[in-house]
């Protein structure tokens, strides 16, 4: 959702997934989700969030009911349950910046903030998603790794609850040139599908010898585009939307980034998995697709999987 909409009201942003996938005790969350009701087979995003949400008391959660995961309306039923306060925020059916203009300015409203005060907030901003693309281009050019990339873009939408601060470590992190590497004769894949529940899915790709050049949803969280205004930069963001609008954004990358093979992740009981089939359809490179449901290492059979495909790359 538009983060700067939380900002302008004087609020602390937390994005629940970040929550979830980083938290101490994940599969104790996940347990408790079942105790609750939830069966098992209900994403683990969903019931690690519920979870999420209760452990650490939040009050107010910011549903986004088109656009994002399909049983969110129904996680924010049960939350509003926990008297929790739930203030929804959906995204048009079509890409278009005034109808993307008429959900922020509702927002905004419950909020009890403006546009305006939201517009302050994007130009605020402006400096740290500078930052954020200086790691993105040291991705491409094969100099940085993916899992580092993929940390600091995926904390974009939230800015660590502090954007100011999230700003100075980036900065500290590209002045000492952390964790550059020289990759840049390395296979080139790309990253495509929602940000994946295993811990070491990347490093894998990358400790067999290929470099993961290209993210594509932690590059869309980060808004990298220059716009000239919220509902502009809100109406290029592609992930909530179905493959077809983000194909042209991931066709455009993998001749600009020179990706010789796509994985695609799709999270167990997601309707993103349906996605897949557009996908293959639509590149001329090999896809690998990899599921998974709970969080975990990557197993040995996937191991084997995805050294299986980076051999299929070799020339």
């Amino acid at each position: 959702m538009p983060v700067e909409v939380i900002l302008a009201a004087g609020l602390v942003p937390i994005d629940l997934n970040n929550l979830f996938i980083s938290h101490a005790r994940r599969a104790e969350l996940l347990k408790h989700a079942e105790l609750d009701g939830f069966v098992n087979r209900t994403c683990a995003w969903i019931r690690g969030i519920y979870s999420a949400v209760l452990e650490e008391k939040i009050k107010t959660v910011v549903p986004v009911y088109r656009g994002d995961c399909s049983n969110t309306e129904a996680l924010a039923e049960v939350l509003s349950l926990e008297k929790i306060r739930i203030v929804p925020f959906a995204y048009p059916i079509e890409p278009k910046e005034k109808n993307v203009a008429i959900e922020i300015k509702k927002i905004a409203r419950l909020f009890k903030t403006t546009v305006l005060e939201a517009e302050k907030k994007r130009k605020d901003l402006l400096s740290v998603r500078k930052l954020l693309s200086d790691i993105d281009n040291l991705n491409a050019m094969g100099k940085l790794p993916a899992s580092a990339a993929f940390r600091w873009l995926v904390s974009s939408s939230d800015f660590e609850g502090d954007p100011k601060n999230f700003e100075n470590k980036l900065g500290e992190f590209l002045s000492a040139q952390k964790l550059l590497v020289s990759w840049e004769s390395r296979p080139r894949l790309g990253f495509i599908g929602v940000p994946p529940i295993i811990d070491d899915l990347l490093d894998t790709f990358e400790n067999l010898g290929a470099h993961i050049a290209y993210l594509e949803v932690p590059r869309q969280f980060a808004m990298l585009n220059s716009s000239k205004n919220l509902a502009q930069q809100y109406a290029r963001y592609t992930y909530p939307y179905g493959m077809v609008y983000r194909l042209n954004d991931i066709l455009r990358e993998i001749k600009s980034r020179s990706i010789v093979g796509l994985v695609h992740y799709v999270q167990s009981f997601c309707h993103r998995q349906i996605e897949d089939i557009v996908l293959r359809r639509s590149v001329d490179v090999p896809v690998l697709t990899i599921e998974a449901d709970e969080p975990a290492n990557v197993s040995e059979n996937l191991r084997v999987r995805i050294e299986a495909f980076l051999e299929m790359l070799e020339p």
